[in-house]
């Protein structure tokens, strides 16, 4: 993929996600070809990070941009930020849509990317299934009757293979961006699963939209999306709390290297955290 037809988008949030996004900013800045563009998306009229936060990011060549979250306003589910991330335009033909709990660990040059042309590509949740029993079961029916995507007679999880929403890669003139908050919405308007289905109605409404699009849908490679735990050949992983952050070995291994090269540059990665607290908190 050409690096100048790409953009990388994340939320940007006050508190630990401003350090996520430091942390994501900086491993992109080292990892990726010089070309790619990074966007830093926040609500109209939110909060900003800490200044040195802002100060940071604008040394990383990274564009903070306010945009209309019209799902996260009506429902204020942090998750929603990134489906009204995908409706905002961008001016690259690709755009790469990522959790701020994200880290880029080796050098890339993005040739194994999927080219998404007039699609989308992600992985599979987590999870083996988000939901199990009446509500799998409820889930499978609506998805069926509601959006009219083939869905699994019998099992125990839901009937749709449903989508990991933390790294997304989607062309420009995708479906998905005007369609992944209607059917997120749809979704939340169901009010099946009491309060358990909202936190996951991206994810929900991701695989409809992968059950839907048919060839427009394609993988991306597993190592663009994997945990912690599975991050020793990892180009990019999840992390859920600065706690797994510093007690994974690998990625502990990749913040170090990164708060060496950041220091080298005369820049802060992790304000106040110093290198021996993280080797600190990492022993047993």
């Amino acid at each position: 993929m050409n690096a100048e037809d790409l953009t990388l988008v994340f939320p940007l949030r006050p508190g630990a996600g401003s350090l996520m996004a430091r942390i994501l900013s900086f491993s992109a800045r080292m990892f990726l070809p010089g070309g790619v563009r990074i966007v830093a998306v926040a609500p109209l009229h939110a909060t900003p990070p800490a200044p040195e936060t802002l100060d940071f990011l604008d040394e990383m060549e990274v564009e903070r941009r306010a945009i209309p979250t019209p799902l996260l306003f009506r429902h204020n589910i942090g998750a929603l930020l990134k489906v009204d991330a995908a409706a905002a335009e961008y001016d690259t033909g690709r755009v790469l849509l990522l959790n701020p709990n994200c880290l880029f660990l080796q050098r890339t040059d993005l040739a194994d990317l999927p080219d998404p042309a007039g699609g989308f590509s992600a992985c599979r949740t987590f999870r083996r299934t988000l939901f199990e029993g009446d509500t799998a079961r409820a889930l499978t029916t609506f998805a069926a009757r509601r959006f009219g995507i083939p869905v699994a007679a019998d099992g125990d999880g839901v009937g749709f293979e449903t989508c990991n929403s933390g790294v997304v890669l989607f062309s420009r003139g995708a479906a998905l961006r005007g369609q992944w908050g209607r059917v997120a919405a749809e979704f939340l308007a169901s009010k099946i699963g009491g309060d358990d289905v909202p936190a996951e109605a991206d994810q929900l409404a991701l695989g409809v939209l992968a059950a839907r699009a048919g060839a427009g849908f394609t993988r991306l490679p597993p190592h663009y999306n994997m945990l912690a735990r599975d991050a020793g050949h990892a180009t990019l992983a999840q992390y859920f709390g600065l706690a797994e952050l510093i007690r994974s070995p690998r990625l502990r291994e990749v913040l170090l290297s990164l708060t060496e090269a950041a220091d080298e540059r005369g820049l802060n990665l992790l304000g106040e955290i110093e290198p021996r607290d993280i080797r600190q908190l990492a022993r047993p």
